[in-house]
Formats: structure tokens, sequence, C-alpha cells
């Protein structure tokens, strides 16, 4: 239905063009509403250590296909220099069994719980789809973004 409504927000807009931007943020937040949303129910309703395994297994899968987050740390800073850091480990790190997110602030050091797992792997799979393409070189000879990419979309 999503899809179906970006394609028509796409197309020629008539008398209302004048509307396509304000509709299409509309959508965009209500579809970033909507995977809060279903990650906040798959949290609820799985355990912990079947989200860490699922989404590194799907981590791993798309890894063969397109550009993935191997490893990655991010510091988040408050304005008065509280810090709080969360890490994914790479596949085989010593510290953490592949796939569990991390996290550390001054004081305490913790796992990340489903939720915060799942938004968190959202959040880096996003960043490896906008980072990948610059992966390729000019002369590489795939196409860092095919036609059908979801990733991807050309609206003109």
């Amino acid at each position: 239905m999503a899809l179906d409504h970006i394609s028509a927000l796409a197309g020629p807009m008539g008398e209302d063009a004048e509307l396509r931007p304000a509709r299409v943020e509309d959508l965009a937040f209500q579809g970033d509403h909507l995977r809060r949303q279903a990650h906040a129910l798959w949290a609820a309703v799985e355990d912990t250590q079947v989200v860490v395994a699922r989404t590194a297994q799907r981590r791993a899968e798309m890894a063969d296909e397109e550009a993935s987050v191997e490893s990655a740390e991010l510091t988040v800073r408050l304005p008065g220099g509280k810090t709080v850091t969360a890490r994914l480990a790479p596949a085989g790190a010593a510290d953490r069994h592949p796939g569990w997110i991390t996290w550390k602030n001054e004081t305490t050091t913790g796992t990340a719980d489903s939720i915060e797992q799942l938004e968190l792997e959202a959040t880096l799979h996003t960043l490896a789809t906008l980072l990948g393409p610059h992966l390729y070189d000019a002369e590489d000879d795939c196409d860092p973004t095919p036609p059908d990419s979801p990733h991807f979309a050309t609206f003109r």
C-alpha cells in the first residue's frame, strides 16, 4: 500500500503538485514510525538472543549481495559532556558473540535489549546502503545501484 502511494506521488500531480512535498514528508515520517512500531512488537514477542541471531544472520546473508556493516562504533555525546558508545563487534571478535550490540557509558557497560538491537541494526543498514556505492570504482564490473534495487529510487 505504501509503495502504491509513493508511486502515485511520483507521477503527475496536476493541480495538487504544490502539495507533493508535504505529502511525501508525511509518508516518510509514517514509514519510519511503522518500522519503529514493528520493531517494538518484534522485541516484545521474541527473546533477545533470537533477535540477535536473526539480525546477525540477515546481515551475513546481505553481505553476499550488498554493502553491509562489518563492525561499528558510535559515540553519542550530550551537551554536558556525558557520552554513550554503542559497538557492533566484527564476526569472530573475542569479546562478544557476533551480532551483539553492546553499549558503554562513563559508569556502566551493557548489552542492547531487543528493541535497541533492532533499531541500531536498521540504522547501520541505512548507513551501509548510503555509503556502499562509494566503495565501487568506476571500472568495477558491477553496478552498485541496480535498477531494481529497493534501496535507491530515482524520481524525475
